[in-house]
């Protein structure tokens, strides 16, 4: 949280009257992911870090907004599943199997995305988070999978595996594009 909160204190006397601040954020701040309890609560205090700094900055009219991407095609997403191209395919279509639109996200996607809150075409956005994961943070992951297709040999925990044992959330959980343009990922086992 250093890093978010000391980058924008710089920034700010450079930034123009009706700047946008844009920062990264993840689904993960926003619902509960096994093992990640640290890593989610990072990532929801950027969410607070949005909703706190409209309120400081009413005076410049300066927005702030959180972007927060979800499953996208990378390198560094592909690499994941190592060396292997059908290994790689399979993590592809296994995180496309967790996304209401059935597929990941390409990285123009991500970069429109941020364009849109950047421009003045957003000019009346303001403490958003704007999700751009195909509707994944929206969705239980396990009503779109079928029964037994996971693909990954991992252990996993989950809220619905109290209630039914057949039943797992995904072993990924995707975080960001970081400030330098990569995708980060975090593995569960």
């Amino acid at each position: 949280m250093k890093g978010v909160l000391f980058t924008v204190q710089k920034a700010l006397p450079l930034l123009a009257q009706n700047a946008s601040i844009i920062l990264t954020g993840s689904s993960a701040g926003s619902s509960g992911t096994a093992a990640f309890s640290v890593y989610s609560a990072s990532k929801a205090a950027v969410r607070a870090f949005t909703r706190s700094w409209i309120l400081d900055l009413k005076g410049r009219a300066v927005r702030v907004n959180t972007l927060s991407p979800g499953a996208t095609r990378t390198p560094g997403l592909v690499d994941l599943a190592g060396p292997d191209a059908e290994q790689q395919q399979g993590l592809l279509d296994y995180l496309a199997s967790q996304v209401p639109l059935g597929r990941i996200g390409e990285p123009i996607e991500i970069a429109n995305a941020a364009v849109f809150l950047a421009s003045d075409d957003s000019s009346f956005v303001n403490g958003a988070e704007l999700f751009v994961d195909g509707g994944r943070h929206r969705s239980d992951a396990d009503d779109l999978r079928e029964e037994g297709d996971h693909p990954l040999p991992c252990r996993t925990q989950s809220r619905a595996q109290r209630f039914s044992p057949r039943r797992s959330k995904s072993a990924l959980t995707f975080s960001s594009i970081s400030s330098r343009g990569g995708f980060s990922a975090t593995r569960c086992f």
